[in-house]
């Protein structure tokens, strides 16, 4: 007791039935790192599909434009579930190796697609030439190149237009 008669002021403890602060932060960072992951495993094939056809369309139009800043003709290929892109024909840098190694990332151009999903192509070499327009073995395309991702019981196309290349995806 202290000389007034009043008792002594203790230190706060922060506590909760039993828990401190610093175990109740531990636990909700615990917590939502199992939240993070189990949401990532329990994706939707759908949603996923939808993912994967915009990182297709995105890959479609970098590849016209490295097609037109390097000048060199460049093949997209598809495979049930990865493609790739490579040059028409090989030769010097960029063309030395197959797939190219992207600009942007430093990184071979090969892409696999998410497990359960998979890729289906229009039938024909797609390719870009210097100018940046979609061509079938060396002939301007004149009709539409259609790319399906399936995954569950949902399709997604990446439609890329005739003569301008322009890719969509629905």
């Amino acid at each position: 007791m202290q000389r007034n008669g009043a008792r002594p002021l203790a230190a706060p403890r922060f506590s909760l039935g039993g828990w401190t602060l610093i175990e109740l932060v531990v636990l909700m960072v615990a917590a939502g790192v199992l939240a993070l992951f189990a949401v990532r495993m329990f994706q939707p094939k759908e949603s996923l599909a939808l993912e994967q056809a915009e990182r297709l369309r995105n890959d479609i139009r970098h590849m016209q434009m490295l097609a037109l800043t390097w000048g060199q003709s460049l093949r997209l290929t598809t495979a049930a579930s990865s493609y790739s892109v490579g040059c028409v024909s090989v030769g010097a840098a960029p063309c030395n190796v197959t797939p190219v190694v992207d600009p942007a990332t430093g990184r071979s151009y090969a892409v696999t697609l998410e497990s359960g999903l998979g890729l289906t192509g229009p039938g024909f070499s797609l390719d870009f030439d210097a100018l940046g327009r979609p061509r079938n073995a060396g002939a301007l395309t004149t009709a539409n190149a259609t790319f399906t991702i399936t995954g569950a019981s949902t399709a997604r196309t990446v439609v890329v237009a005739p003569f301008t290349g322009f890719a969509t995806s629905q």
